[in-house]
């Protein structure tokens, strides 16, 4: 797809209108990952910078590629501490296996050869180094290739399917991305459900009238509320007990049904849902 950050008027609009959000996933993804710092992180896509100013406290150095040469100038003026340069995804400007994570915030959207890409990261990238791509765009992807199914529900599953089950072969989180039509009330609520029966934590909102719609479809209902905590509660049993595994309201739980339940139940803590 073409980028549309690449006159001075979208670069300077989009450093200046963008959300907070960067600091926030990256936080999330160091307090999962039990890492506190990383040698050399690479921001593919850096745009004028402000995902790259997220990852600082991280890493030991911090390098910003972007291929609009406006943005990397923009970067340069407003985030101090970091390198940038102009260059793309397929054709990454370091050694083999030197970075210890690559983070993509949306930038995956426009990029042309996503194969090329991914093969550049793979062969840059350490041997335990680590990617974080988040903002994943279906509809920008699709209405890219002119392939007019943005509205085709299987097409959609399937590329958010794929993306959630990278997410948990790499241990992190995943989030699904922003849904354009502000005005279809709807069409972001069928997403949003279709991405929490996939696994999906949340669902970016581009507008402050799709925030209750996120909030209603991801918040955990008391009923799910309830059974987690009786979950958690069999399982602190069972481990005193020495038992592998039991049932729990007539479904047998083991440990991949655990870790959800303390997940869960740790979510609800933090909402401040958990009964008191």
């Amino acid at each position: 797809m073409t980028n549309p950050f690449a006159t001075a008027e979208m670069a300077v609009g989009y450093a200046a209108a963008r959300p907070p959000v960067h600091p926030r996933i990256v936080e999330q993804y160091f307090a999962q990952r039990g890492e506190a710092r990383v040698g050399l992180a690479v921001d593919l896509g850096c745009g004028a910078g402000l995902s790259t100013r997220a990852v600082q406290p991280y890493a030991a150095q911090v390098l910003g590629l972007e291929p609009v040469v406006m943005m990397v100038r923009l970067a340069n003026r407003m985030v101090s501490g970091a390198m940038f340069a102009a260059a793309a995804g397929e054709a990454l400007p370091l050694r083999d296996h030197s970075v210890d994570l690559i983070t993509a915030a949306g930038s995956l959207n426009y990029v042309r050869d996503l194969d090329r890409c991914f093969d550049e990261m793979r062969r840059v990238l350490r041997q335990h180094g680590s990617l974080l791509v988040y903002d994943f765009g279906a509809g920008r992807r699709f209405d890219g290739l002119r392939s007019g199914h943005r509205r085709e529900p299987q097409a959609i599953a399937q590329s958010m399917f794929a993306l959630r089950m990278a997410a948990g072969e790499a241990g992190v989180f995943a989030y699904d991305g922003a849904f354009a039509d502000i005005r279809d009330a709807d069409g972001y609520r069928a997403e949003a459900e279709l991405a929490r029966r996939l696994g999906f934590l949340g669902k970016s909102c581009i507008h402050p009238s799709q925030v209750a719609l996120a909030n209603a479809v991801f918040r955990p209902s008391d009923e799910e509320i309830a059974h987690a905590v009786r979950v958690v509660e069999a399982a602190r049993d069972a481990d005193a007990r020495g038992v592998g595994a039991y049932v729990v309201d007539g479904k047998m739980i083991d440990p991949p049904f655990v870790l959800r339940a303390r997940a869960l139940v740790a979510s609800a803590e933090r909402l401040g849902l958990l009964p008191r």
